[in-house]
């Protein structure tokens, strides 16, 4: 235990070494409170109960060290990993996204044969059905740039992030119409693949009068 803790508050330690001394003392910790309450289990329902002075100096040192390294381990997370106990940002993404109300704004009347893949795509979008609405909007002869911005959403919001990016770059470049929304998503769907740094850069170029600033803010706090 002793050179256990003298390691962790070394300097030299690489981050793989750190994280196995952290986790041999949580497990000590955690082995020392199961064995308590064992023994008080098998007090209250068995009435067994050990030699109350053999070891018993041994035993309440044990605790004590046990206690302090727990202490030492928290305070090393937090220090050197701050979002050990928080969300990563990849569960931050899902948040946001499932947060998010999506729905497509076409209209169904006068629907024609050429554009029923399109309508079935926008229905299925709107009644959340992701998968479906990437089949039919994939299905389409002729995408126009909004069939492009909406399969890529769909594809977001069907946890697709790979397929996704391509296409929120694609509306973000492409004209104006949907630049603001693909921003914003692209940064979560960068976020969602694990890809921090280009979801920072994403983020931190939506301007302050843009669409979902704030939040873009507010997420840019919690992953840094």
């Amino acid at each position: 235990m002793k050179k256990k803790l003298h390691h962790l508050i070394s300097e030299e330690l690489s981050e793989k070494e750190t994280d196995e001394i952290m986790g041999a003392l949580v497990t000590q910790q955690m082995n020392a409170e199961l064995r308590q309450r064992l023994a008080h289990t098998l007090k209250e329902k068995h009435g067994i109960i050990r030699s109350a002075e053999r070891g018993k100096g041994k035993i309440k040192y044990l605790n004590y060290m046990l206690a302090i390294a727990a202490s030492i381990t928290v305070l090393i997370a937090l220090v050197f990993y701050p979002n050990w106990a928080g969300d990563s940002p990849q569960v931050l993404a899902q948040q946001y996204l499932s947060e998010q109300p999506l729905s497509h704004p076409g209209t169904f009347k006068g629907a024609t044969v050429v554009d029923e893949q399109r309508t079935q795509a926008i229905v299925a979008f709107n009644q959340g059905d992701f998968t479906k609405a990437v089949t039919h909007f994939k299905a389409l002869e002729a995408p126009t740039a909004e069939d492009r911005y909406y399969l890529g959403l769909a594809y977001l919001k069907n946890g697709d992030y790979e397929q996704a990016v391509p296409l929120l770059v694609e509306s973000k470049t492409k004209g104006k119409r949907f630049t603001q929304e693909a921003q914003w998503f692209l940064g979560l769907a960068h976020l969602a693949l694990g890809n921090t740094e280009s979801a920072i850069n994403e983020l931190k170029a939506i301007g302050k009068d843009e669409w979902k600033y704030k939040e873009a803010v507010s997420l840019l706090e919690q992953i840094h």
